[in-house]
């Protein structure tokens, strides 16, 4: 990444610099990375996202391997003071301990948010596969034949006895 004067104008052109007060943001006013919220900055036609170049600039070099993360857990935000150096699970780790990351698949059971099934709907699909067929079973519950399948040998919901 190659930052000389004019770049780093027309960086901070794009960035809403609200005020001196540390707590306060800096948010990047221009393009972002398609669905991930990040800002997106183009030095000579390649994208880099925004927070890592405002740390380059501002701070120092990003070390191989290092992720640019946000005390403020804001991604818009690109002020330096707000931005520190981490590992990829140490960012991970700090979103979830902040409630940032949705656990999509960390609940088992009816707890998780995919569920279609409650428990007692698992048990009677098991009780009843002796005496219907998984096609019935299937319509009867509204799920896949192959989700039947999977109930009754146990390779879901395998922590009901």
């Amino acid at each position: 990444m190659v930052i000389n004067e004019s770049v780093r104008t027309r960086f901070w052109s794009k960035v809403a610099i609200t005020s001196e007060d540390d707590n306060d943001c800096w948010e990047w006013q221009a393009a972002l990375f398609k669905g991930t919220g990040y800002g997106q900055f183009n030095i000579r036609h390649y994208p880099y996202r925004a927070h890592r170049v405002s740390y380059t600039m501002e701070v120092s070099i990003i070390p191989k391997g290092l992720c640019v993360c946000h005390k403020c857990d804001n991604r818009l935000c690109v002020r330096p003071s707000h931005l520190f150096l981490g590992l990829h699970k140490d960012n991970i780790l700090d979103a979830k301990n902040k409630g940032h990351m949705k656990a999509k698949y960390s609940q088992r059971g009816e707890g998780s948010p995919v569920a279609k099934l409650k428990e007692h709907d698992v048990r009677d699909i098991r009780r009843l596969s002796d005496l219907y067929s998984t096609r019935k079973l299937a319509k009867i519950f509204g799920i896949g034949q192959t989700t039947v399948r999977h109930i009754t040998a146990k390779r879901t919901w395998r922590h009901l006895a």
